[in-house]
């Protein structure tokens, strides 16, 4: 009888790691969750879990302050679609809300295509309130804040839009 070598197969753990990590994700995780049963206007309310932060919330460590886009609904939704249009891995939806539009995105990750949801709720004047959560996982190492903040920064630095 013929042994093989005893060698390690590291490129087989990682593809075992990678399946192990495939199997326990949450069959939803293609679908925006609805997460919490409080809603305002067009924005649902963060979960406990970390990996939400919004404009809307009291609990300080999940609020960012909202976005300004411009002084009319009309001026903040052409930079918002502006900014979305520059990001990478990003897919949005344009939604009518009354007097109010919200947009939603879909981020992916770079390396594992992770979708990560972000809400935005433009107001009449201007303003945009935003929310950004992760679809999967408890923890998110600042992603979604971090996120907000360069969709701040990229919306401050846009070209001004006309009406």
């Amino acid at each position: 009888m013929r042994h093989l070598p005893t060698t390690h197969f590291p490129a087989a753990r990682q593809v075992i790691a990678l399946l192990t990590l495939l199997a326990i994700m949450p069959a939803n995780a293609d679908t925006p969750q609805a997460e919490g049963s409080a809603m305002h206007e067009a924005l649902p309310a963060c979960p406990d879990a970390p990996h939400c932060v919004s404009s809307l919330e009291a609990r300080e460590d999940k609020y960012v302050e909202p976005l300004r886009g411009g002084d009319s609904l009309t001026i903040a939704e052409a930079r918002l679609v502006s900014v979305l249009d520059n990001q990478p891995r990003v897919d949005w939806t344009r939604i009518e809300a009354g007097d109010a539009t919200h947009i939603h995105a879909v981020f992916r990750t770079r390396l594992m295509r992770f979708r990560d949801d972000v809400d935005f709720w433009i107001q009449p004047d201007g303003m945009i309130q935003v929310r950004s959560s992760s679809r999967i996982g408890y923890h998110d190492m600042g992603a979604n804040r971090r996120r907000v903040e360069q969709l701040r920064e990229a919306l401050e630095t846009a070209p001004p839009a006309t009406e």
